[in-house]
């Protein structure tokens, strides 16, 4: 037989995990922009770099370049 429990010490409900593709979901899940500069400062580039295009004139070999 087991003693039944005192009042206000319930278990705590299980919680609910919410429906796949809902807002509640995807609400839970972390913002892009956070998980993108988390990356960045992890690998030590520039949060915010600046995109310039470099053409060899010999070659004509074109190439995006980061820089800070």
């Amino acid at each position: 037989m087991t003693a039944p429990t005192l009042p206000g010490l319930e278990p705590a409900p299980t919680p609910v995990a919410p429906r796949p593709g809902s807002r509640a979901a995807r609400m839970a899940l972390p913002r892009s922009i956070d998980v993108l500069k988390d990356i960045a400062t992890e690998y030590g580039v520039c949060v915010r770099p600046l995109a310039m295009r470099r053409t060899d004139l010999d070659t004509g070999l074109t190439e995006v370049i980061d820089l800070p």
